[in-house]
């Protein structure tokens, strides 16, 4: 039987073959590689397979059900300030603006 959908192509083949890369699967598939990579991308964010290696060299397996995917942390950013706000520029704007508005320091 035949896979109805291109994810489930993508999928069976990242199964059949753990460790392969972009170029390999719509190789193997015949999917044109935009289609190929949106899908891959889709499917690691979903939590269904594994990517792991630099970008643009990125190796992907199948996820296990207890196999969590391998993620980088993300930055945080160390000015968020009482606004929660990542640039320090609309940070110093928003709290001159609180203390004339207000007149409280922040």
């Amino acid at each position: 039987m035949k896979p109805r959908t291109q994810t489930q192509r993508i999928l069976n083949f990242v199964q059949r073959n753990p460790g392969c890369q972009c170029a390999d699967v719509y190789k193997g598939t015949g999917i044109i590689k935009e289609n190929v990579t949106s899908v891959l991308n889709k499917l690691y964010f979903d939590h269904r397979v594994r990517r792991v290696g630099e970008r643009g060299n990125y190796h992907y397996t199948v996820c296990g059900p207890a196999e969590p995917p391998v993620r980088k942390p993300k930055k945080q950013d160390e000015q968020t300030g009482i606004f929660g706000c990542a640039n320090p520029l609309t940070n110093l704007f928003n709290q001159r603006l609180a203390e004339v508005r207000g007149g409280r320091r922040a």
